[in-house]
């Protein structure tokens, strides 16, 4: 189930982005007296006793809604018909399309839709980042 959330990354950039909206899962930095911090994600049924430091894990559906709505960057995820499993994925400007036509086209052919997706999300972000 995990693989339906974003990874912590991802997550941390949208959260720098702006994104707050509720959320199934967060991510989490678990204390330990070691050295070194594991990075988990909790299912959290009430946000009102959200931790410090907890990141929110949106799913990926969660966070293209979000670029669509918050952003205006519509994307989408596509397969190539003469290239058998291989995916490649657009994302369209809306408030651009005037100016340019507003497409960004990602010809990368990947091996399958989950890495398109993740593919798709970190250039989402990229574009938003530029745009600041």
């Amino acid at each position: 189930m995990e693989k339906d959330f974003i990874p912590y990354e991802e997550a941390l950039a949208l959260k720098e982005l702006g994104f707050d909206e509720k959320c199934f899962c967060n991510w989490e930095e678990s204390w330990s007296p070691e050295p070194k911090h594991e990075i988990r994600m909790v299912l959290t049924t009430d946000q009102t006793w959200l931790r410090p430091g907890w990141i929110n894990a949106p799913t990926f559906s969660q966070a293209f809604r979000w670029f669509r709505d918050k952003r205006g960057l519509v994307s989408w995820i596509s397969f190539r018909i003469d290239l058998p499993k291989k995916y490649l994925w657009y994302i369209t400007d809306v408030k651009d399309i005037a100016i340019r036509g507003g497409d960004y086209i990602f010809d990368i052919l990947i091996e399958s839709y989950e890495e398109a997706e993740l593919a798709c999300l970190k250039k989402l972000i990229e574009i938003a980042n530029e745009q600041r």
